[in-house]
């Protein structure tokens, strides 16, 4: 066998051996974590055994127009406020038996205003606040309450509050206690108490 055909066949090997090497460094081998563990990851107060699901602005879309009944929290994992609010309002869904709360991430979405996203914005214009320049924005986060195709509670409580303090001076015990409260109602209320 000539030198040239002999260079050839091993570097032929050796990009196999590199392929195999990539392929097998990149495959899942069943370590995928559940939708609870990725959300307790995003926000370490709330623990891994949780009821959130994640969910994109299609599958929220699809629960709106078909009529479905859900719970679900909008916001992103970067935002103080978020953190808060999800560290008060865990408690609650808890207390009430809540087997899925459906986490919507916004931020890609609503950076990139996709059509899906528009939509959205579009069944929620009643409670969306108006920014400086005239443009209905949901600003975060927000909670809504889902049933029959209907919005039947929205709270976006601590949405443009950041803009004058803090969270951690906001969130005092009179307003978590408020809070909670007024979210428990809004559960036992729409009938949403261990349901959904």
């Amino acid at each position: 066998m000539n030198k040239t055909l002999r260079t050839f066949i091993y570097l032929i090997i050796f990009t196999i051996l590199i392929g195999m090497f990539v392929y097998l460094g990149k495959k899942d081998y069943g370590n995928k974590k559940t939708d609870a563990e990725l959300f307790s990851a995003e926000y370490p107060e709330i623990p891994t055994d949780n009821m959130f699901r994640y969910i994109d602005v299609i599958r929220l879309l699809d629960l709106i127009n078909n009529d479905e009944e859900a719970i679900v929290l909008i916001g992103f994992s970067s935002n103080d406020w978020m953190q808060q609010y999800v560290k008060y309002i865990y408690p609650v869904f808890k207390e009430h038996n809540l087997s899925t709360v459906y986490y919507y991430d916004v931020q890609e979405d609503r950076t990139k205003g996709t059509k899906y996203f528009k939509e959205l914005e579009g069944i929620l214009s009643e409670y969306l606040k108006v920014t400086d320049q005239g443009v209905e924005y949901l600003f975060t986060p927000a909670l809504i309450f889902i049933k029959d195709g209907n919005v039947i509670f929205f709270d976006d409580e601590t949405a443009l509050t950041s803009y004058n303090t803090s969270p951690n001076i906001y969130w005092s015990e009179e307003k978590i206690n408020d809070f909670q409260d007024r979210i428990a109602y809004n559960l036992e209320m729409d009938g949403f108490s261990e349901q959904v």
